[in-house]
């Protein structure tokens, strides 16, 4: 497929980098052309998208087969037959050899990857991977178009062995040793009214302490369950720097969960995991993802420790400053980042599941950062009412749909079963799900390695 384009917007640029790269496709001379803007084509079969502006609010959605997705503009007048509408009014079109799609899907991108829609999209469209589905169209159209022609439409392998998703896991290491959770836990649930599991927590605290057992000392029950499943994961460790002070007591729950990297238990275990096939990568701590010193101390430290150099991290409490924190990981020499996702639920926060490479909205230069939005965290999953693996599962399968990176965060702490009932099993059950789907399971070192070594 031959593309066609006199766009110099760096923004509209970015997303047509990013949609080629995401799907595989490959430019050569052919006699289907993807054209973008208002260009004659020079062969018989054309895939058209039009430019135009995107707003800052929802101007309706976009309805194609079983997908919907909000679009920040209003699509051009086209005419024709109907593949997608938007607002019941066609705005993809195809007749007889040319294929019109009158939304910018390259400035949804392009905007959607460079932080200008953040915090814009609306609260039921979380679970709706927006920037995948536009994705998803225009991969379709181009489909159609080689389908017609008689030409064979072929991609690059998006994973290994053609995988139909990647699984990406990781735990932050939050706390290794239990504090003032003996007495905060029993009391939330109190204050909840859920007495019976108040009182579970008072029993197990006092059986842990008489019996000199820390039930957040999980890493062997971790590396034993991932070892069983043939799999290893990335886990992030977190040196706080946190000062307590009277006037915020958020500061005292960070000092309470502090630890060094150097202190011997922890380093071993550090190291034994490194050793032994597991991705260490660095949480960073609670005020580091504004503070590029902090941040890069905190590098040194634990690379001092494992005699190598770190290649991912999540920021702590997923604290994020856009695009500041991506720029301080960039010049500490982050390979990957996945800070990018919801506290409070599950889901895709900049309307993709795909790993995408931001871009400085400033300068308008791409950051040299992988992103791996983090989709399904534990801790949103606690709160919900009814069978947390129904939404776990509803969220596994858009993923698969769109052949994309499930990002999944499991918090050390709740392979401890006592503490955590079900939730080792969850987890167990998310790996099983794309075990049977043939996807990729591995952790965010080996995903990077991956892609970089295909863009080379």
């Amino acid at each position: 497929m031959k593309l066609i384009h006199s766009c110099e917007d760096k923004i509209r640029l970015h997303g047509i980098k990013h949609f080629f790269a995401t799907e595989g496709l490959i430019e050569s001379e052919s006699e289907v052309t993807l054209i973008y803007g208002d260009t004659p084509s020079p062969t018989k079969y054309c895939i058209r998208v039009v430019v135009n502006e995107i707003s800052e609010l929802v101007e309706g959605w976009i309805h194609y087969n079983e997908f919907k997705a909000p679009l920040f503009e209003k699509p051009k007048e086209v005419e024709g037959e109907a593949i997608a509408e938007f607002n019941s009014t066609p705005c993809v079109v195809k007749k007889e050899d040319e294929i019109i799609v009158g939304f910018d899907i390259f400035n949804q991108l392009g905007k959607g990857l460079s932080g200008f829609l953040e915090g814009k999209y609306p609260e039921d469209a979380a679970e709706i991977p927006s920037l995948d589905i536009f994705c998803r169209i225009l991969v379709d159209c181009i489909e159609m178009m080689h389908n017609k022609a008689d030409i064979p439409f072929t991609k690059k392998m998006k994973w290994p062995n053609n995988a139909p998703y990647a699984v990406c896991l990781t735990h932050d290491v939050d706390e290794v040793r239990k504090t003032y959770q003996h007495l905060s836990s029993p009391l939330k649930y109190a204050f909840l009214g859920q007495f019976s599991k108040s009182i579970r927590y008072i029993k197990n605290s006092v059986s842990d302490l008489l019996n000199g057992i820390d039930p957040y000392w999980t890493f062997e029950t971790l590396m034993k369950v991932e070892e069983e499943l043939g799999v290893r994961s990335s886990l992030f460790f977190l040196q706080e720097h946190g000062k307590f002070t009277l006037t915020d007591l958020k500061s005292f729950f960070l000092i309470a969960r502090r630890y060094s990297f150097k202190e011997p238990k922890i380093s071993a275990i550090i190291k034994k995991l490194d050793e032994n096939g597991w991705d260490i990568g660095m949480h960073g701590s609670y005020n580091s993802y504004d503070n590029p010193e902090l941040f890069k101390k905190e590098k040194t430290d634990l690379e001092e420790v494992l005699g190598h150099e770190v290649v991912g991290t999540r920021q702590h409490h997923l604290n994020f400053r856009f695009p500041n924190t991506w720029l301080n990981q960039e010049a500490s020499r982050i390979k990957y980042d996945c800070t990018l996702g919801f506290k409070n639920k599950i889901g895709f926060r900049w309307g993709t599941c795909n790993p995408f490479t931001p871009m400085n909205p400033d300068t308008q230069k791409p950051i040299n950062i992988l992103e791996y939005p983090t989709i399904i965290m534990d801790t949103p999953l606690f709160y919900v009412k009814n069978n947390p693996q129904e939404s776990i599962k509803k969220i596994q399968d858009t993923v698969k749909t769109h052949n994309g990176l499930l990002t999944i965060l499991w918090h050390h702490t709740v392979f401890n079963n006592k503490e955590f009932p079900g939730w080792m099993e969850k987890y167990n059950k998310i790996i099983k799900t794309a075990k049977n789907d043939g996807a990729w399971i591995t952790n965010g070192k080996e995903i990077t390695e991956w892609i970089r070594g295909k863009s080379e």
